[in-house]
């Protein structure tokens, strides 16, 4: 009984191992089979049954004689069995629900394990987004620091370069003391002299009064005379001058002259050329025609030639196989004729000799009768044969004669007319050659005239080049000789005046002694005073040298100082603080018009559908500017009500530095407004005419409705400041490189070498192009050029910076930045130093989808108001709009970083100026 509860146990246990009990269902998975808890206790009950029976068999029987005995045990065993069972199964329950519960447990913590992973990687997400924007703040912050170094570093150099000034002004004032020196020394020998003067006064005291006098008169009128001939001279001079400029002029108006007919007869030239060779290529195309056909023709001569000879040996060989044909008819004639005599023999040899005798008797005579009709028969077919024969003969000759005469006659026909055509080619290259030689000769010939004319031209040239040296060497000889004459009269005159003051001072010598001793006395006590202050000013000037070496010192102090501050992270964390600060000032602190920059003059021409791009324009400009600002609109009629009506918008503090001028679309008297008008974009020529417009006006800035300023506007002002005395005007590159230029590859008029220029940004000195009469060449280029000109009126400037390069300023491309410069590479290397300046948005590209960095500019400029946050509202979103995602598409957008790093230093600039905008 143990044994079989043990086996039971283990069998339980063994089960266990297996299922797991399902508390819903009351079932058990036994080896992969869903099995009952009631089956499960029925095969308990009936194992150890099994081994009840079996130890019962094993004893022999003992049990099975005590039936009582047997059943009772049964019923405990039984019973046992169940409560064993069911033991089991509380167990196989209690385990289950621990599983269970374990299993959840190990759930809930897979779960927080997931939830901790997602948690650390979103923590890991934030601390990559917060060590990026803590990255991004760096480098904005280094971006700003390494600004405000680099303007430090500007004031540095300003101050080296004032240092060197002033040392340079030292340097000066030294020389000027040496000079002082040397002038003291050189009043030091001046005294010497005079006193050499005043012993030969003395000694001129003995002179003769009267002979004194007498000489005097007459160096007075030698002086006279000679004024009279310097007069003279000086009015020949000036004749001589003027008349030297009048050549010059004329040579230059004949010089023009002659390149504008050298330039015309050229032209002429080459057309003629063009048309002769066009005349000959069409003779030499005729000719090859005419060869080629030639060609055909005598190929087909000689094809027609080669079926003649193929008929003629056909015909041989047909005339062969008739020879042959007869000679065969004539073998088998022989041959029938040799076979009847052979019959003929067979047949008398079976006769009889009477029947022969008989036959002979009477054969003889049917014989030579048959025999002499057989022959006249035979000789009258054989006669018919031969005529026949012959008379096809005849025929065939007649007709293969016929055949080849009418073929010969068309070959000798063709050979003719090939022969012909062959010399008429011969005859026409001949001609071509002739007149290819003629035209030669003619350019020699004309080449020799022209040179001819040249030489000649230089030969007069020359002669009048001589006789201008001769007259102009025989006019100086007569300066100079009037010089000579003057400066003897001026002599004559001196020692005149010297002898008159010699003649007063000998009256005078007396009273002059102790006077003269007086003044010396007074001379000595004004030099020694002189000398005492030249020294105190010595003193002053080694001072000013030292007090300029001392600055020297300051400043190299002062720059080491800044570079150990640049190397302070505290500074850029003050810096920051100090912005903020900024940006929190009340907005009573917005910004006045300097007082310390000129007045901006901007101009503008709107036409048609500009009224947007213009608004944004002029809000681009008023956002940086500090100066006060004049806007110059020229516009239709019916735009100019909405320009007033936007313009009417700008709040109070924007319009203290802000005035607009609108003005009606005007061209000259005598101009057709209508050709100009439609000339390139409705308008554009406008531009061309403002300089005698607005005359009260001596400084423009002229732009296209499409540029935005992404700087103050001063800044690009400031390039008049850096003129020459010739230039009146200031232009950008079109292009930065020689492969990619539009002028360089298809411009057929002049242009400013050697990329032409863009006019879309234009600094303008209204007198100097009034005094250079610009609106009468403008119209000038234009009839000249109006057929071959592309862009307009940025033509006609081209044209005219062509003629006068030297009245031009460039300025870097930074001020002009057009999607040329980045739309296949980057080329404007100004921009990629120092960001984009002024940005040009041409041909559309504020709205369409070609270049979506410059609508994403124009767009933050669009949506922003004045009366919002500059930099909440304006930098943020255009950054955020410049960034976007969908701009990579855009060439342009690998050289972002170009559109916002100028811009972010001017929004800053103005924050640090206390403008909340």
């Amino acid at each position: 009984m143990l044994f079989g509860l043990g086996f039971t146990v283990v069998l339980a246990a063994g089960i266990g191992i297996f299922y797991v009990v399902d508390q819903k269902t009351g079932t058990v998975n036994l080896w992969g089979q869903s099995v009952s808890v009631s089956d499960i206790k029925n095969m308990l009950f009936m194992t150890e049954s099994k081994q009840l029976g079996d130890r019962h068999d094993k004893n022999g029987g003992l049990d099975g004689n005590m039936p009582g005995v047997d059943d009772a045990a049964k019923g405990r065993n039984k019973e046992k069995v169940h409560q064993q069972a069911a033991k089991i199964l509380e167990r196989e329950k209690l385990e289950a629900e621990r599983r269970r519960q374990e299993m959840a447990k190990l759930e809930n913590k897979r779960l927080e394990a997931e939830r901790r992973r997602k948690e650390v990687e979103r923590l890991e997400k934030e601390r990559l987004e917060a060590q990026k924007r803590q990255e991004e703040e760096r480098l904005e912050r280094e971006r700003l620091e390494a600004e405000r170094k680099q303007q430090e570093a500007e004031r540095l150099e300003n101050e080296r370069l004032e240092a060197e000034r002033q040392r340079l002004e030292a340097e000066r004032l030294e020389k000027e003391r040496l000079e002082v020196e040397r002038q003291r020394q050189e009043a030091e020998r001046l005294e010497k002299e005079r006193l050499e003067v005043e012993r030969q006064r003395q000694e001129a005291e003995r002179l003769e009064t009267e002979r004194q006098r007498q000489e005097a008169e007459r160096l007075e009128k030698e002086r006279l005379e000679a004024e009279r001939k310097r007069q003279e001279a000086e009015k020949l001079e000036m004749k001589r001058l003027e008349a030297e400029k009048q050549r010059q002029e004329a040579e230059r108006l004949e010089k023009e002259r002659l390149d504008a007919e050298r330039e015309r007869q050229e032209a002429e030239r080459l057309e003629k050329l063009r048309l002769e060779a066009e005349r000959q290529r069409q003779e030499a195309e005729r000719l090859e025609n005419e060869r080629v056909l030639a060609e055909r023709e005598r190929q087909e001569g000689e094809r027609l030639e080669k079926e003649r000879l193929m008929a003629e040996r056909q015909r041989q060989g047909a005339e062969k196989l008739e020879k042959e044909r007869i000679e065969e008819e004539r073998l088998k004639k022989e041959k029938l004729e040799v076979e009847k005599q052979e019959q003929w023999k067979e047949r008398l040899k079976g006769e009889t000799v009477d029947d022969r005798e008989k036959q002979l008797d009477q054969k003889p005579e049917k014989d030579e009768l048959a025999a002499e009709r057989q022959r006249e028969e035979v000789d009258r077919f054989q006669k018919e044969r031969k005529e026949h024969e012959r008379q096809r003969q005849e025929a065939e000759i007649l007709q293969n004669t016929k055949v080849e005469t009418e073929q010969l006659q068309k070959a000798r026909l063709e050979a003719e007319r090939l022969q012909k055509e062959r010399l008429e080619a011969e005859r026409l290259q001949n001609e071509r050659l002739e007149a290819e030689r003629q035209r030669q000769e003619a350019e020699r010939l004309q080449k020799e005239k022209l040179e001819a004319e040249r030489l000649q031209r230089e030969r007069l040239e020359a002669e009048r080049l001589q006789k201008e040296r001769l007259e102009a060497e025989r006019q100086r000889q007569e300066a100079e000789r009037l010089q000579k004459e003057k400066l003897e009269a001026e002599r004559l005159q001196r020692e005149r005046l010297e002898a008159e003051r010699l003649q007063k001072e000998a009256e005078k010598v007396k009273a002059e002694k102790l006077q003269r001793d007086k003044l010396e006395a007074e001379r000595q006590r004004q030099e020694a005073e002189m000398m005492q202050r030249e020294k105190v000013e010595a003193e002053r000037q080694k001072q000013e040298v030292e007090r300029i070496q001392k600055e020297k010192l300051e400043a190299e102090r002062q720059r080491q100082e800044v570079e150990r501050m640049q190397k302070d992270s505290l500074e850029t964390q003050k810096q920051k603080e100090e912005t903020e600060r900024m940006k929190k000032m009340p907005s009573d602190s917005k910004r006045m018009p300097s007082e310390n920059h000129e007045p901006v003059h901007l101009s503008v021409v709107a036409c048609g559908d500009r009224l947007e791009e213009t608004i944004v324009m002029i809000k681009s400009a008023l956002i940086f500017s500090k100066a006060m600002l004049h806007v110059h609109i020229f516009a239709d009629k019916d735009l100019q009500p909405q320009f007033k009506s936007e313009l009417d918008k700008v709040p109070d503090d924007i319009k203290k530095r802000f005035q607009a001028h609108i003005h009606d679309i005007q061209y000259p008297p005598g101009y057709n407004e209508n050709e100009w008008r439609q000339l390139f974009k409705t308008c554009a020529t406008q531009r061309l005419f403002i300089p005698d417009i607005l005359l009260e006006v001596d400084r423009l800035l002229y732009v296209d409705t499409d540029v935005l300023f992404l700087r103050p506007i001063e800044d690009i002002w400031d390039f008049f400041h850096q003129f020459n005395s010739t230039q009146i005007a200031g232009l950008s590159w079109e292009h930065e490189e020689g492969s990619a230029a539009w002028y360089s590859r298809f411009a057929r008029h002049p242009y400013y070498p050697p990329f032409g220029l863009n006019s879309g940004v234009m600094l303008m000195d209204l007198p100097g192009l009034r005094r250079k009469q610009w609106t009468t060449l403008m119209e000038k280029y234009y009839q000249e050029y109006k057929l071959m000109i592309t862009w307009g009126d940025q033509d006609l400037i081209n044209i005219f910076f062509h003629y006068y390069p030297e009245m031009l300023y460039v300025f870097s491309c930074e001020y002009n930045y057009r999607p040329d410069h980045c739309m296949y590479t980057q080329t404007c290397r100004k921009a990629a130093e120092n960001g984009i300046s002024v940005l040009h948005g041409c041909r559309g590209v504020y709205h369409n989808e070609k270049h979506l960095v410059f609508k994403a500019v124009y767009r933050a400029f669009k949506e922003y108001e004045f009366s919002k946050d500059l930099d909440g509202d304006f930098l943020q979103k255009l950054l955020k709009y410049v960034t976007d995602s969908e701009n990579a598409k855009d060439r342009c957008y690998q050289e972002v970083n170009l559109f916002t790093k100028r811009l972010i230093v001017s929004v800053n600039d103005v924050l640090q100026g206390g403008d909340k905008r």
